[in-house]
């Protein structure tokens, strides 16, 4: 019948904006009742004799639980000729040779990515891509991203957040995490998270290449990049596994490997969710005794400190089987650390989701945090049905 469900989700923005495009972004639940979203883009008044331009352009709706303020996230969307992604802008120091590519390869969700490729950088030069988003002062953000890094001399890899005022002018708040060799052959995630300043109005997120000495190079990918409010700062990429764009059966941002000689299946269904819509289904049978079926996701970490894993596990069937919850740290080289933390789960949930969680403390060598969702074999003939939903890595 049309009429307002009392439900209203805005974001606005009364100033101009520092000479480029930026990024507002509202999320909201529908209510109960409602059957369609109005979507407004407003120039309003807000005094006597008001005026102004505006230009609307990539405007979205789309359903995310995980409120990403980001436009064009996962590099999906290109039509200009500069190699950047929509969305994104592009920035190279002087004097350096640099080259902006979205590729369809070496993706992590959908089926592109942005390229970055450097050479001839010196000491902090950078070329980098970066998108301006309106946020609030005070909220805490977390800030992601897959990274593929192809090959790395006398360079790092940084993502950045960086806080702005209603002005553009830079508030003093900065926050940073960094990779600085490549990434065993796979994605893995970075991320970060800060609490924006009483005076900030933007988040500009930074994706960077940036030399570490003279000569230096690289060739990275990004993908699957996130700006949300996130209090609790959980440094897993589609941790709720809403986002499955491939053909494997497995949620984007995550990996699986599968022993071999069983059988098994990977699925995101839309059924048994303990958050969102979604959830990673894995079937195994004919599994041995240690024999495994799962699912991982590699995470920058800092050495020293502690981690929390987690995840809520609906257990359909296990039967010589059970699920663990693991987290190994590996080192720069991705060598086992010798701290391995697990949690296990060997009986059916009770028609309901149960939480595994584990914490441990990162070795002094420790680069990264490998988070497994497992179900393993603990006899011969062993088989099992089991959905993950809801994983975190959060540090302490």
């Amino acid at each position: 019948q049309y009429r307002f469900t009392g439900t209203h989700f805005e974001t606005s923005q009364n100033t101009t904006t520092g000479g480029g495009f930026f990024t507002l972004s509202v999320t909201g639940q529908a209510p109960a009742n409602a059957a369609y979203a109005r979507v407004w883009l407003v120039l309003m008044g807000t005094d006597n004799n008001g005026s102004g331009t505006v230009y609307f352009d990539q405007t979205s709706l789309r359903y995310d639980p995980d409120g990403n303020m980001l436009a064009n996230a996962s590099f999906e969307l290109k039509t200009g000729t500069s190699g950047l992604a929509d969305g994104w802008y592009g920035n190279k120091d002087q004097g350096i040779a640099g080259e902006y590519e979205v590729v369809a390869h070496h993706a992590s969700s959908g089926q592109r990515a942005q390229k970055i490729t450097g050479s001839g950088l010196g000491l902090y030069n950078q070329i980098n891509v970066f998108q301006d988003v309106k946020i609030e002062p005070g909220k805490t953000y977390t800030a992601s991203s897959r990274i593929f890094v192809e090959s790395l001399t006398n360079a790092k890899v940084n993502l950045t957040v960086d806080y702005l005022d209603a002005q553009y002018r830079f508030t003093g708040s900065h926050f940073e995490t960094s990779q600085n060799i490549t990434t065993g052959g796979g994605f893995l995630t970075l991320s970060v998270t800060g609490q924006a300043p009483a005076n900030a109005a933007y988040a500009r997120v930074w994706l960077v290449l940036m030399g570490t000495d003279n000569n230096g190079s690289g060739t990275v990918y990004f993908d699957q990049t996130s700006l949300r409010y996130d209090p609790d700062g959980n440094m897993l990429a589609n941790a709720n596994f809403e986002l499955k764009t491939g053909t494997s059966g497995l949620a984007d941002g995550w990996q699986g490997n599968m022993d071999q000689g069983i059988t098994g299946e990977y699925e995101v269904v839309a059924h048994h969710a303990s958050s969102g819509q979604r959830a990673q289904k894995i079937t195994g049978s004919g599994l041995g005794l240690h024999n495994q079926i799962n699912v991982f996701q590699d995470v920058k970490i800092d050495p020293g400190k502690t981690y929390t894993a987690s995840s809520r596990i609906f257990v359909e069937s296990l039967a010589n089987a059970k699920v663990n919850l693991t987290v190994d740290y590996l080192d720069e080289q991705y060598r086992f650390t010798g701290a391995h933390f697990e949690t296990s789960q060997n009986t059916t949930t009770g028609g309901g989701f149960s939480t595994l969680s584990v914490t441990g403390q990162a070795p002094a060598n420790a680069a990264y945090a490998r988070v497994w969702l497992v179900l393993m074999g603990t006899d011969n003939n062993g088989s099992g049905i089991v959905y993950w939903d809801a994983a975190t890595l959060q540090a302490k």
